[in-house]
């Protein structure tokens, strides 16, 4: 249809404008340096005409003659009503198509070929835009020759404009929905060194015979192969309710545990080892809808169904556990996932979010738990959360955010699987003796402030166990911290101070010291800079030097009296050239403790490759150099008389990812 709609339009534009040289030398009405040749042009290139449509011609093209502007006029009416009948056909053969569904005669390869042909039409109407601006043009420009022949100009001027419209909204229309995806495939291949287990940061050990005795094994016999794969769906509606969905397939959650996994070291003592290759698992990851509406003036948003959220680092935050060998956005989002609804509320410059929704029992096809919160140490799940969260700016230099959380398991506060808090012994992190907690209420506050060069923050955050409605451990159970940093040219300067106390109940992330992971009982000085020595070579250091607070408190940890200390290292060079990108690190730890001294070492070498625009090769390497000091469970443990049961690690992990975007 659209070949046809400019073959005619050709023929006309042809017949009445492209007249010789000879005839415009004597009928200047169309001089030959007019705006409608260089379209005409364009159109006389399609070398077919459609007879019939100028008269008085019959078949054959109506050649050289000289046209009135009048008669001009009379080829624009007759070719603007040939495009308004092609439109309007259109309309007719669907109704057609919605009288030819049922019956005894009903054919359905007639009516899927009926279908065909209507798209066929309807695809071709896209490009009708430079046609109509040109009839659009032509209309204006002999618009008293039309009125001349009582048409009326300004219903063929609204009409081309209503069908200009649709074009243009045909042009722009999208699919119903959108699909994007993620792929990613990773080997991770373990080695052991001086018949030592290697340790990652995270816990877990490499080099470890999974086949075998269990014995210090090399890359070939200690390999994962991860594969992963995350397919996006999203609705492409401009108004309404917008969908979006994330089906997961792969075998990264039940390898690598779940979001909010720990392997090993968080428990001080666990029995994680290597990375057994799991089966294929399938889950969504969200599932939501989201839209935006008007309240009194003021915006109001809502999310419904399976989404991620946090509330900050102190509040609600999850920690990226695996993120030193393995890089996927979810992991690495630092966002806790929930089955529930979250409301949004707009107040000047400052917002309002009010949340619920339940955190267990969110599983995969091999019920793996997606993003469990544990209930501190007891092996409780956080069943749902409930909180708001208040957001505004202070004046023009920095900006609030306030929370208030109430984590809740759906066990009764009697029952024996419940967290046993007060009347526990040191040492006891389960049990009968005391009373029970079966409610976590958390809320705080951090801010940020920017005055020049320099950049202010702090956070204060208190979460606290309650038996239903009374509090059963409200002591020792707060964090705080305070930094700074300095920005001038090319150098970045910056320190702080923090504290975690011993109870400190949050599911937050407060960091972690070597492979130990959300620590309590700590408080200290950190510093860090870094510079920049050209575009592309950064130079950065960090430290952090911190003690104990007081003695040992419900969650297990290292640091069990003011005399115990920890200092923290690590410095880097980051290389951007081009496609490539390069890092080397070096990350020292130094545990003092009462019983016995630990230090913790790892070399990072990494190279990243950017194949294309949506695709990068990242290879890296981790080797670690650690002695943990058997006493001190800092890492697996392994029966007396097996490699690494005195705590010393030696061994890598070499990391090879290949993630796609399309």
């Amino acid at each position: 249809m659209n070949r046809m709609f400019k073959l005619a339009l050709g023929v006309v534009f042809t017949a009445v404008i492209a007249v010789p040289a000879m005839a415009q030398d004597m009928y200047p009405d169309v001089p030959q340096n007019h705006w409608a040749y260089d379209a005409i042009e364009r159109l006389r290139k399609d070398n077919v005409l459609v007879p019939g449509l100028v008269p008085g011609y019959g078949d054959k093209y109506m050649g050289r003659c000289n046209l009135t502007r009048y008669e001009f006029a009379v080829y624009i009416d007759r070719l603007y009503r040939v495009m308004m009948q092609r439109y309007d056909n259109l309309q007719e053969q669907i109704n057609g198509l919605k009288g030819n569904t049922g019956g005894e005669k009903f054919d359905p390869s007639t009516l899927q070929k009926q279908i065909d042909d209507l798209k066929a039409q309807v695809d071709g109407m896209k490009g009708w835009g430079d046609q109509i601006a040109t009839m659009q043009r032509l209309v204006n420009e002999f618009q008293k020759e039309l009125n001349g022949l009582d048409l009326n100009v300004n219903d063929m001027k609204k009409s081309l404009a209503d069908l200009d419209a649709r074009v243009r909204a045909l042009e722009a229309r999208k699919p119903a929905f959108e699909i994007t995806g993620d792929a990613d495939l990773a080997i991770l291949a373990g080695h052991s060194t001086d018949d030592k287990y290697g340790l990652l940061h995270d816990g877990s050990a490499v080099g470890y015979g999974r086949y075998t005795t269990g014995g210090p094994v090399g890359m070939t016999k200690d390999a994962t192969v991860l594969h992963n794969l995350a397919l996006h769906l999203t609705t492409t509606a401009t108004e309404g309710p917008k969908v979006r969905a994330t089906l997961v397939a792969g075998n990264v959650m039940d390898t690598l545990g779940n979001f909010a996994a720990t392997r090993g070291s968080q428990a001080l003592g666990g029995t994680s080892t290597n990375f057994a290759d799991a089966n294929t698992d399938v889950y969504f990851q969200e599932f939501n809808a989201t839209w935006n509406a008007s309240l009194v003036g003021q915006g109001v948003s809502a999310k419904v169904g399976r989404f991620g959220w946090q509330a900050g680092k102190y509040i609600y935050q999850r920690p990226a556990y695996s993120s030193q060998y393995y890089a996927d956005q979810y992991r690495d989002s630092g966002d806790y996932f929930m089955d529930g609804v979250a409301l949004g509320f707009g107040f000047g410059k400052g917002s309002a979010t009010v949340i619920y929704g339940r955190n267990s029992n969110l599983k995969t096809t091999n019920g793996m738990e997606i993003s469990r919160i544990g209930f501190g140490t007891s092996g409780v799940n956080v069943d749902s959360t409930t909180g708001i969260t208040l957001n505004f700016p202070i004046g023009e230099v920095g900006k609030v955010n306030l929370a208030y959380l109430l984590h809740d398991s759906w066990q009764d506060a009697t029952d024996a699987s419940s967290a046993a808090i007060n009347g526990v012994a040191a040492g006891t992190y389960f049990g009968t003796a005391g009373q029970r907690a079966n409610r976590i209420q958390t809320w705080g506050a951090d801010a940020t402030f920017r005055f020049n060069n320099i950049d202010f923050g702090a956070a204060y955050a208190k979460g606290t166990f309650y038996n239903n409605n009374s509090s059963v451990l409200d002591s020792d159970n707060a964090a705080w911290d305070v930094n700074a940093k300095f920005n001038v040219s090319n150098v970045k300067i910056g320190g702080g101070y923090r504290r975690v106390e011993k109870n400190f109940a949050a599911a937050a992330d407060t960091g972690r010291f070597g492979s130990y992971w959300n620590p309590r009982n700590f408080e200290g000085f950190n510093v860090n800079a870094s510079f920049m020595a050209s575009n592309e070579v950064e130079v950065y250091g960090r430290g952090e030097f911190v003690k104990g607070v007081s003695g040992r408190g419900y969650f297990p940890t290292p640091l069990n009296s003011t005399d115990d200390k920890i200092d923290s290292y690590m410095v880097g060079v980051n290389f951007k050239a081009n496609v490539f990108d390069i890092g080397l690190s070096y990350e020292d730890v130094k545990f003092k403790l009462a019983g016995g001294d630990a230090k913790q070492k790892w070399y990072t070498v990494g190279l990243g490759y950017a194949m294309s625009a949506n695709s990068k090769l990242s290879i890296k390497y981790i080797f670690s150099d650690v002695d943990n000091a058997a006493a001190l469970n800092l890492g697996p443990r392994f029966p007396v008389g097996t490699p690494s049961s005195d705590g010393i690690f030696k061994g890598g992990l070499l990391a090879t990812q290949l993630s796609v975007k399309f």
